[in-house]
C-alpha cells in the first residue's frame, strides 16, 4: 500500500472545458464567444451597419476594455484612453467649426440683405423669413430704381419739349 502508483494511472484524457484553456482559434469570434451578451448584441448591431456610417467609438472602447480583462496586454488601457480623449478632442472642434460656419452664414444673410444684393441662389439658401424680407427688400430696391429710371426719362422729355419750344 505505501508503494508508488503507476504514472501511467494517474494519467487520464483532459474534459472539454480543460482542453478550451489551451485550444487556439484562428476564428475572430472566439474572443466574442466569451464576451457578455450585451457586448455580442452591440457586435452585431455595428457588423451589419454600412460602411460609411460613423462607428461608435464608445461602443469600441468598450469591446477593448471587456477584451483586455480577458486578455490582459500592457499598456491597451492607456492607449484606449489616450483615444478616447482624441476623439472627445475631436467632437469637440468639429462642433465648435459647425458653430462658426453657421455664425457665418447668418452674417453673410445679414451682409447679403442689408447690401440689397440678392441674387437667386442666394435667395435658396435664405430660410422662410429671411427669403421674404430680401424679397421685399429686392422689391423696394427695384422700386427705386424704376422711380429714379421714370424721372430721368421725364426729365429727358422735359428738356426735349423746351429744345422743340425753342
Amino acid at each position: 500500500m505505501l508503494t508508488k502508483p503507476d504514472i501511467t494511472s494517474l494519467m487520464r484524457d483532459a474534459d472539454p472545458s480543460e482542453e478550451a484553456l489551451y485550444a487556439t482559434s484562428n476564428d475572430p469570434r472566439a474572443v466574442l464567444n466569451r464576451a457578455s451578451s450585451e457586448l455580442k448584441a452591440a457586435y452585431s448591431k455595428t457588423n451589419s451597419r454600412r460602411k460609411n456610417d460613423p462607428a461608435d467609438v464608445g461602443l469600441i472602447c468598450a469591446a477593448v476594455d471587456s477584451v483586455t480583462e480577458i486578455y490582459p496586454l500592457p499598456g491597451i488601457r492607456e492607449k484606449t484612453e489616450r483615444l478616447r480623449a482624441r476623439y472627445d478632442y475631436f467632437q469637440t472642434s468639429i462642433a465648435k467649426q459647425e458653430d462658426r460656419i453657421e455664425h457665418q452664414r447668418q452674417q453673410l444673410t445679414r451682409m447679403t440683405l442689408s447690401s440689397g444684393v440678392v441674387t437667386a441662389s442666394n435667395l435658396e439658401s435664405l430660410n422662410q423669413q429671411q427669403q421674404q424680407k430680401a424679397v421685399e427688400s429686392l422689391t423696394s430696391v427695384q422700386a427705386a430704381e424704376k422711380i429714379e429710371q421714370l424721372r430721368a426719362e421725364i426729365a429727358q422729355l422735359e428738356a426735349d419739349e423746351e429744345e422743340n419750344l425753342v
